[in-house]
């Protein structure tokens, strides 16, 4: 007879609790874009200021590349790494590294590769955030692989897990951080970014995402963010990225 497979109950596809503690020790922060950091991840970044955890920011992009006819004013860049270093501030860690990559052309390169390797090198994290996979953005995708081939090179070990964030495109969930107590201190982070909310409300979306992730949960939880939390593997990633490595 054929073995039938069990169907997967919900609560292997999604957490059906919350909380409000995140993995701790040194975290270092990949955001593709100045806003990226906190709209993809910035209930973390107040949780881990508030477990007393070092925290590093490296945004990968100069953050240049124009939208609107407003935007295409010469000091548009430096406006939106002001706006970053705002947001550091109000959350309490130190200001954002800029590696001022050219924003909207990212490519995955030695350079950009060896750069983000310096970073994870240099600060010897426990646990990074990227962006996901499945952005839609093509500079998040790139970031994305460039973080994992940078983690294949690194000699030392430190890093334990890779969480991955969200921002344009849900990911697939197995950790979600219940921010309902600091939900009103990250909105006030997010209208740091004054230039990006001159487009459209992004602060009013990943609000509303962080609604709907209170879906599986209970009542009281409002506002959760949702992560992907992998431990790694380094003997595994090295041989998986022998055939990629640029």
């Amino acid at each position: 007879m054929k073995e039938v497979k069990k169907t997967k109950s919900e609560q292997e596809y999604i957490p059906y609790i919350a909380k409000k503690s995140l993995p701790s020790g040194r975290i270092l922060i990949f955001a593709p874009h100045a806003d990226d950091e906190i709209f993809g991840c910035g209930g973390a970044l107040i949780r881990h200021v508030q477990q007393g955890d070092p925290i590093k920011v490296v945004i990968v992009t100069d953050g240049a590349y124009p939208i609107t006819e407003a935007q295409k004013a010469p000091d548009y860049a430096e406006i939106r790494k002001q706006e970053s270093i705002s947001a550091a501030k109000l959350i309490g860690y130190n200001n954002p590294i800029f590696l001022n990559f050219p924003d909207h052309f990212l490519k995955i390169n030695k350079n950009l590769i060896n750069s983000i390797k310096k970073e994870i090198e240099d600060f010897k994290p426990l646990n990074i955030y990227f962006p996901n996979g499945l952005e839609i953005h093509p500079d998040h995708r790139v970031v994305n692989k460039a973080v994992l081939q940078a983690i294949r090179k690194i000699k030392n070990r430190t890093v334990k897990n890779l969480i991955s964030y969200e921002v344009s495109t849900p990911l697939e969930p197995n950790y979600l951080h219940d921010i309902t107590d600091i939900a009103e201190i990250l909105q006030s982070v997010m209208n740091c970014f004054k230039s990006q909310l001159k487009v459209q409300d992004y602060s009013k979306k990943i609000m509303a995402l962080n609604i709907y992730r209170t879906y599986t949960l209970r009542m009281e939880v409002l506002f959760a963010e949702a992560y992907n939390i992998q431990s790694i593997n380094h003997d595994r990633l090295r041989t998986r990225g022998k055939k990629n490595e640029c």
